[in-house]
C-alpha cells in the first residue's frame, strides 16, 4: 500500500497545482487541445470516452521518449520491460495483464499500431520513434473498434506524413557508454500535389555490464533504418498515403548479475560467447487510400509486414562459456487490410455518429527453438504456425437527448489457426503433428467470438464530460509449444474480458487545468497462465495454460496544468488490485487464491514539468524533469521460479529521474541540451528466467543537439 509520505505528496501536488492556476495564471496560459484518433476517428481527446494517453511530438522529446519501451515510464498502470535478452521486445502489461514470452504461438495482449497497422509479433514491437506525430495509448480492452489480442490495450503510433513544404531535422545525441545516436529527416514536394519524407536513424552504444572475468563488455546494441513516405492528392478529396520501411536491430548480452545489489559495472566473473544476442529485421508497407465524401469517409488501411529474428542467448548460469543456451530463429509475415467507414448523421431529429468496417488479416510464422546444454542440442523444435482472421465491426454514438449520448457497438471475429510441429529431444521420442493429433491434440483451431460494446457519455458542459462503458474482448487460443514430448503439446482456449470503466474528463480554470480520471472493474475468464500441462516420469511439466480467473480493479488519475507562462506540468496516479477469483486444476503446487498476479503494483505515479523562458536575444532556456514510482510487484507467478532465483520474488518499489536542460532559438531551429536518464543511478532488477536476476537500465548521461528548417 502507498504509505502515508507518498499521500501527502499526491494531494499536496494536486492542492499546489490548483492554486497556482487560480491565482497567477495569465489568460495567455493555457493547455493545447489534443486531437487523437482512438475511436477510429478524429476527435478531441477531452470528448472521447476512452481511457487514453496521448503525447504529442514535442512532448515525447522532452520526456526524452524515443522507443516504445519508454512509455512505459509516462502512462499509468502500463508496467513491463524488455523481454529477457530481447531489447527489440517489449513485454507490456497494462492494467494487469500481459506476456513476457516472445514464441509465436502466444499472443501479446497488449497491441501495437504503426499508422493503423498492426505489429502482431512480440519480438519486433519495441518500435524507434522516427519523424511521428503522436502516439496514442488506449488502457483497457478495445475488443470493438481494434479486435483480437487487446485485452489489455492498444498502442498506436502515428507518423508525420510528407507535406507541401520544404523541411529537414537532424537530431544527434553523444552519451555514456559511446553511445550514438542519429535521427534525420527530409521532407520534398515533388508536384503540387505529391510529397515525398525520407527518414533515417541509427543507434549504438558498446555495452553497460562488463564482465570482470573478461574485461568483455554486453548489453550493447546497434540499430540503424529508415522509412521512405508518399503522399499523393489526386483530387481534393482523396488522400493516398504509402510507406515503406526498414530496421534492423543487434543487440549483445543481457547478462544476469550476481546479486541486485551488484555494481552497475561489474557484472558476476561468468563468461560469455562473443556474438551471442539477438538480431532482427523489420520490413514493413503500409498504404492508406482515404477518401471524403462529404458526410463520410470512406478508408482502406493496406499492410505487409515480414520480421525475421536470430536469438543465440547464453543464460550464464555457470562459469562456463555458452553452458545453456537458447536458439531461437523466427520468421513471421502478415498481411492485412481493412476496409473503413465513418461518419455523421441525423437519426430522429438527434445526431449519430458511425464507425464500421470490415477487417482480414493473414499471418505464416515459423520459428526454429532449440535448448542447448554444453553443445548438445536437448531439445530442436520446429514450428510452423499460420493465422487467418476475418472481423465485421460497428460503433453507434447516438445523441438520444441534448448532451447525453449513448454508445453501441460489436465485433464478430472468425479465426483459424493451424500447427505444424517437429520435436526432436535429446533424451526421449521424437515427434510430429501427426503423433500430437493422435494423442487428441488438434492442429487445427477455429474461433467464433462477438465482442459487444455498450455505454453512455454525458456532456455535462463544454468542459466536463462524464461516462460509463462496458466492453468485451478476447485474446487468441493456440499451443503450448515449448515442449519436449508430444503429450506436453496441448491447446488452450482464448482468454475473455468484460470491462466496466467510468470516467470523467474535464478542464477548469479557462483551459489551464485538465484533471481526468477512470475507475476499471475487469474480469478475466480462462486466463493465460502458467499451468500444469503434463505430467511426465520426471514430474509435471508446467507451461502456458487456462489456469483460472482474474479479477482486477482500479483507477488512473491524470493532472495537467499551465500554471503560468512558459511552465507545463502533469502528474499521474495509478491504482491496481489484482487477484485470483478462481484457480483451475492442475495450477503448480504453491498458487492460489492469495498469489500475486504478476507485474501488477498496487500503486504508480509519474510526475514532471518543463519550464521555459528567454535568455536573450531570440533565445530561450529551458529545463525539463520527470519521475516515475512504481510500487513493489512480482516478477513471476511460478514458485519454481522464485525457488531458482533464492527466493526473490518480485522488485522492490522504485523511483526514475529523468532530466535535461538547454538552450533554443525561439524559431525552434536550433536547440542544445544535455540529459540523462536514471539520473538518480538506480541499481534495480526487472527480470528473471531460469534462476537469472536482470538488471535495469543504468543511468545514461549525454548531449544531444537538435537542427531543424522549416
Amino acid at each position: 500500500m502507498i504509505n502515508g509520505h507518498y499521500k501527502r505528496s499526491i494531494f499536496g501536488a494536486l492542492l499546489a497545482t490548483s492554486a497556482i492556476c487560480a491565482g497567477i495564471a495569465p489568460a495567455s496560459a493555457a493547455l493545447n487541445e489534443i486531437v487523437v484518433t482512438a475511436q477510429r476517428r478524429a476527435e478531441n481527446l477531452q470528448t472521447v470516452p476512452v481511457a487514453v494517453n496521448a503525447f504529442t511530438a514535442a512532448e515525447l522529446e522532452l520526456r526524452q521518449i524515443y522507443s516504445a519501451i519508454d512509455l512505459i515510464q509516462n502512462t499509468p498502470n502500463l508496467i513491463g520491460e524488455t523481454n529477457v535478452g530481447q531489447f527489440g521486445a517489449a513485454a507490456y502489461f497494462m492494467r494487469g495483464v500481459g506476456s513476457d514470452d516472445s514464441l509465436v504461438s502466444f499472443e501479446p495482449p497488449v497491441a501495437t499500431y504503426i499508422d493503423d497497422a498492426l505489429l502482431p509479433r512480440q519480438i519486433s514491437n519495441n518500435v524507434a520513434f522516427l519523424d511521428i506525430e503522436r502516439v496514442e495509448v488506449l488502457r483497457g480492452p478495445q475488443g470493438t473498434l481494434y479486435g483480437r489480442n487487446t485485452t489489455g490495450g492498444a498502442i498506436k503510433i502515428i507518423t508525420k506524413k510528407p507535406s507541401d513544404q520544404f523541411s529537414a531535422k537532424l537530431n544527434t545525441r553523444f552519451g555514456r557508454f559511446d553511445q550514438i545516436d542519429l535521427m534525420g529527416t527530409v521532407n520534398v514536394p515533388l508536384a503540387d500535389k505529391l510529397f515525398v519524407k525520407t527518414s533515417i536513424f541509427y543507434q549504438v552504444d558498446d555495452g553497460y555490464v562488463r564482465n570482470t572475468a573478461t574485461s568483455q563488455r554486453a548489453n550493447d546494441r546497434n540499430v540503424k533504418g529508415g522509412r521512405v513516405a508518399v503522399r499523393f492528392l489526386p483530387t481534393d478529396d482523396i488522400t493516398l498515403d504509402v510507406s515503406v520501411d526498414y530496421s534492423k536491430r543487434w543487440g549483445a548480452g543481457f547478462l544476469p548479475a550476481s546479486s541486485v545489489t551488484s555494481l552497475r559495472k561489474v557484472f558476476n566473473p561468468f563468461q560469455t560467447t562473443p556474438g551471442y544476442g539477438d538480431r532482427v529485421e523489420d520490413h514493413g508497407v503500409i498504404a492508406n487510400l482515404s477518401w471524403d465524401l462529404g458526410s463520410f469517409t470512406l478508408e482502406s488501411i493496406t499492410s505487409y509486414r515480414k520480421v525475421e529474428q536470430d536469438l543465440l542467448f547464453d543464460l550464464n548460469l555457470a562459469a562456463v562459456p555458452g553452458l545453456f543456451l537458447i536458439d531461437q530463429d523466427t520468421k513471421a509475415k502478415v498481411f492485412t487490410q481493412e476496409v473503413k467507414i465513418d461518419g455523421s448523421t441525423s437519426l430522429l431529429g438527434r445526431n449519430l455518429d458511425f464507425v464500421g468496417g470490415v477487417y482480414y488479416l493473414k499471418e505464416d510464422n515459423s520459428q526454429n527453438a532449440n535448448d542447448i546444454f554444453s553443445g548438445l542440442p536437448l531439445v530442436t523444435r520446429d514450428f510452423v504456425f499460420d493465422i487467418t482472421s476475418w472481423a465485421g465491426f460497428a460503433q453507434f454514438d447516438w445523441e438520444i437527448i441534448p448532451n447525453v449520448t449513448i454508445v453501441a457497438g460489436g465485433r464478430y471475429t472468425y479465426e483459424e489457426k493451424i500447427a505444424q510441429i517437429t520435436t526432436v529431444p535429446l533424451f526421449g521420442v521424437p515427434f510430429t503433428i501427426a503423433d500430437v493429433i493422435a494423442g487428441g491434440v488438434p492442429d487445427r483451431l477455429a474461433e467464433y467470438q462477438l465482442n459487444p460494446k455498450a455505454g453512455v457519455e454525458w456532456q455535462v458542459q463544454d468542459d466536463m464530460m462524464l461516462y460509463f462503458m462496458a466492453v468485451n474482448s478476447f485474446k487468441s487460443g493456440g499451443w503450448n509449444s515449448r515442449v519436449s514430448a508430444a503429450g506436453e503439446f496441448v491447446n488452450f482456449a482464448p482468454e475473455t474480458v468484460w470491462s466496466y470503466e467510468i470516467g470523467a474528463k474535464t478542464q477548469w480554470l479557462e483551459n489551464r487545468l485538465r484533471v481526468n480520471l477512470a475507475a476499471f472493474w475487469v474480469n478475466y475468464s480462462d486466463a493465460q497462465i502458467t499451468t500444469q500441462i503434463a505430467v511426465t516420469p520426471m514430474g509435471p511439466v508446467f507451461g502456458l495454460g487456462n489456469g483460472g480467473d482474474v479479477r482486477v480493479r482500479g483507477f488512473e488519475l491524470e493532472v495537467s496544468a499551465t500554471p503560468i507562462e512558459g511552465l507545463d506540468t502533469f502528474f499521474n496516479v495509478g491504482f491496481m488490485d489484482a487477484e485470483y477469483t478462481k484457480i483451475f486444476p492442475g495450477a503448480p503446487a504453491g498458487i492460489d487464491l492469495s498469489t500475486p498476479i504478476k507485474r501488477v503494483p498496487n500503486w504508480n505515479l509519474q510526475a514532471g514539468g518543463t519550464y521555459s523562458r528567454p535568455v536573450g536575444n531570440e533565445v530561450d532556456a529551458f529545463v525539463s524533469a520527470n519521475i516515475n514510482w512504481t510500487g513493489d510487484y512480482t516478477i513471476t507467478s511460478n514458485p519454481a521460479a522464485r525457488i531458482l532465483s533464492g527466493g526473490i520474488p518480485g522488485r522492490k518499489d522504485l523511483a526514475l529521474i529523468n532530466a535535461q536542460a538547454g538552450f533554443e532559438t525561439e524559431d525552434g531551429r536550433y536547440r542544445i541540451q544535455a540529459e540523462c536518464t536514471n539520473c538518480g543511478g538506480r541499481n534495480y532488477f526487472n527480470n528473471e528466467l531460469a534462476g537469472g536476476i536482470y538488471q535495469g537500465d543504468p543511468m545514461r548521461w549525454g548531449v544531444r543537439v537538435i537542427m531543424q528548417y522549416n
